[in-house]
């Protein structure tokens, strides 16, 4: 802070062009950008954006390597009668199942960590209802979006083609 009045002198014997307004120290510049809530909620939204690709992308992996395993299972399904609407409900119910169980390690630990959270967010409570099921909503369409290829897929199978694996 002491060298601070020193800085436009020493820019003017180098360029006399150059102009310098509101100079202050890099700590104060950076403590009032970053502590705007605006800066932080842009920043979480970027991450749970982030995190429900991530979500999607995984559960598209594990419904779509399931269905490759029980790719003989569906085969047989299907050439015993079972049509597209039950083999699209067998792949999305374990999707959904997948979804369920992630739902419930999370309310468990929603709850663990219910007093901090709250001393987070501002307007809601920890664990408001609506809030909480506008994300279990979310999470069901995203899991309706991620085994809806792989279901599509499996429906589509040639139940010949599918026992002659192996």
């Amino acid at each position: 802070m002491a060298l601070l009045p020193a800085v436009p002198q020493q820019l003017d014997t180098v360029n006399a062009g150059l102009a310098l307004s509101g100079a202050e120290p890099l700590d104060s510049y950076r403590s009032r950008w970053v502590g705007q809530p605006e800066v932080d909620a842009s920043t979480v939204d970027g991450f749970a954006l982030l995190a429900l690709v991530l979500a999607i992308t995984g559960l598209y992996g594990m419904v779509a390597y399931a269905v490759r395993q029980r790719q003989r299972e569906l085969g047989i399904r299907m050439a015993l009668g079972a049509i597209r609407g039950d083999i699209y409900r067998l792949v999305l119910g374990l999707g959904l199942r997948l979804t369920a169980v992630g739902l419930l390690l999370g309310g468990v630990g929603l709850y663990a960590v219910r007093g901090w959270l709250a001393s987070q967010l501002y307007g809601i409570g920890a664990l408001d209802p609506a809030t909480l099921a506008a994300v279990a909503l979310l999470l069901l369409a995203a899991t309706l979006l991620a085994g809806w290829w792989p279901a599509r897929q499996a429906a589509r199978m040639d139940p010949m083609s599918c026992l002659r694996i192996e």
